[in-house]
């Protein structure tokens, strides 16, 4: 199944977001992206399954909705397609076949 948390809540989402509300995720399955916004300013990191990170401003049509949290310490993944975890400084999610992904938080990013 895609979008599958290794979580104690067992819920499945292809959407999900930060324990503090800020950060929200989402996989968009049919653009084949995964893609976290920070609501602090809009900002967004996007990473395509196969090709390299990006950041953006204006999002335009992409919607992130607040979804289940994602715990500090905690795992998203789509089997084969994109890994996310949350941590307490921010969230990493990758593209598994390339291994280019991003970090993001209320105040930095990085892209690989």
């Amino acid at each position: 199944a895609q979008g599958r948390v290794e979580a104690p809540q067992g819920w499945t989402s292809n959407y999900f977001s930060s324990p503090s509300g800020n950060i929200r995720c989402r996989e968009f399955v049919k653009r084949n992206l995964m893609a976290c916004l920070t609501l602090n300013d809009n900002f967004a990191v996007i990473v395509p399954l196969y090709g390299k990170s990006r950041k953006q401003r204006n999002v335009g049509a992409l919607q992130f909705p607040r979804g289940p949290t994602l715990y500090y310490g905690e795992k998203w993944r789509d089997a084969g397609r994109f890994r996310c975890k949350s941590s307490s400084d921010g969230m990493r999610c990758w593209s598994i076949p390339t291994g280019h992904g991003f970090f993001i938080s209320r105040d930095i990013y990085d892209l690989w």
